[in-house]
């Protein structure tokens, strides 16, 4: 997600693809979130050798 005039792009980052150009953070994180693969669980601080 990048900041453009009036709005954001939001991307994939593995291959480019653009998911679209909302125009608020909230529509930009809904694409986001709705692009996650079933299975994720929430965030969590640490490195992977903290898991």
């Amino acid at each position: 997600m990048f900041p453009r005039p009036g709005g954001f792009h939001v991307f994939r980052h593995s291959d480019k693809t653009v998911l679209g150009e909302p125009d608020t953070v909230q529509e930009a994180v809904e694409l986001i979130v709705a692009e996650l693969s079933d299975g994720r669980g929430p965030a969590v601080d640490g490195t992977p050798d903290d898991l």
